[in-house]
C-alpha cells in the first residue's frame, strides 16, 4: 500500500512538471559595462507545428527584460542550431525591447541574420550554445532562471515551442525503476 502511493505521487510530480515543457533555463553573465553573455544550460529542441511564411528562425525566450535597449545587436560564441541533424548554423544577432508579431519588448530574439533556409512542418530544429554581445551592455545582466521559448518564422508568427529534456521526469523514471527492481528482488 505504501509504494502504492509513494508511485502515485511520483506520477503525479511527473505529469505536474509535463506541463512546464517550455521553460528552459538559460543564465547570463557580463552587463554593466561589459558584453553579454547568453548560455543555454543545456540544447533546445523545437518542431516546426505550423507552416513558416518566412524562412528565418527566430528563437524567442520571453519576459529577459530590455539590455538591448531597443536594437539588434551583433553576437558571437558557440550558440547554433541545426535543422534535422544538418549542420550548425551560428546565432550572431541578439534582439530586445522590439515589439513585432510575437516578440514583446521585454522578450530575447537569438537569430542567424538571413539564413534563407526552408523549413516544413515537422522539422526538428535544436539550439544549444553560448553567445556573447560584440559590445558593451550598460545594464546589468538578467537573472538567470527558466525562461518560456517559442520558435517563430522571420515575421515573428509562431511556429513551435522549445523543449528540454525533463531532469524531473529522467528521475521519476529512474525511481520506479529502483522500486520495480527491488520488489523484484523480494519475490524472488
Amino acid at each position: 500500500m505504501q509504494r502504492a502511493r509513494v508511485l502515485g505521487a511520483l506520477v503525479l510530480l511527473f505529469l505536474v512538471r509535463a506541463a512546464d515543457a517550455a521553460l528552459v533555463p538559460m543564465t547570463f553573465s557580463g552587463g554593466s559595462g561589459t558584453p553579454l553573455t547568453v548560455t543555454l544550460t543545456q540544447p533546445i529542441t523545437y518542431t516546426v507545428t505550423a507552416s513558416p511564411g518566412f524562412a528565418d528562425c527566430l528563437f524567442l525566450f520571453h519576459n529577459v527584460g530590455n539590455p538591448m535597449f531597443g536594437s539588434s545587436k551583433q553576437m558571437s560564441g558557440t550558440m547554433a542550431y541545426s535543422i534535422n541533424g544538418g549542420p550548425p548554423i551560428s546565432i550572431n544577432v541578439g534582439t530586445t525591447g522590439v515589439l513585432a508579431g510575437a516578440r514583446g519588448v521585454n522578450d530575447l530574439s537569438l537569430e542567424q541574420l538571413n539564413p534563407g533556409l526552408p523549413l516544413a512542418l515537422g522539422d526538428v530544429v535544436v539550439l544549444s550554445g553560448s553567445a556573447t554581445t560584440t559590445f558593451l551592455v550598460t545594464p546589468p545582466a538578467p537573472a538567470n532562471g527558466l525562461y518560456s521559448t517559442i520558435f517563430t518564422d522571420g515575421a515573428f508568427v509562431p511556429i513551435g515551442t522549445g523543449e528540454v529534456p525533463e531532469p524531473t521526469s529522467t528521475c521519476v523514471l529512474g525511481l520506479a525503476s529502483i522500486l520495480t527492481l527491488r520488489r523484484n528482488r523480494r519475490r524472488t
